[in-house]
């Protein structure tokens, strides 16, 4: 009889620890989608700054020829 109480008691812990666990990863995962929203937000900047220093350096090169 104990020894079910105390496996009652030991499974009620281990359930609890593992609610938080995915309470933990919910959290991760919203974290991870946010990361990778502004990484790809970070990527379209980068590409747009690449093309502007691409037409800044059209630009020097006529400049450079007149």
């Amino acid at each position: 009889m104990e020894e079910n109480i105390n496996l009652k008691q030991s499974a009620g812990k281990h359930k609890a620890e593992l609610e938080q666990v995915g309470k933990n990863l919910s959290e991760s995962g919203k974290d991870l989608i946010k990361a990778t929203a502004n990484a790809q937000e970070n990527e379209k900047v980068r590409k747009k700054l690449d093309e502007y220093i691409k037409e800044i350096e059209t630009c020097i090169e006529l400049l450079e020829n007149l």
